[in-house]
């Protein structure tokens, strides 16, 4: 049986289309492909609601 964790990493790489293994095993990876082999970080399109300084 797979951990439910390594069931959500398998499936963050999947999505993303991006090897899953170790550090060494990506590294080979993007080394064969020429592109980056690890899952991309999440990107805030919008601000946020609750900005953290207020305008006077």
């Amino acid at each position: 049986m797979i951990a439910p964790t390594d069931l959500a990493a398998i499936r963050v790489h999947t999505q993303q289309q991006r090897a899953w293994g170790s550090d060494r095993f990506r590294a080979q990876m993007e080394a064969l492909a020429g592109r980056a082999a690890g899952i991309r970080p999440k990107i805030h399109l919008y601000p946020s609601k609750n900005p953290t300084s207020e305008i006077d």
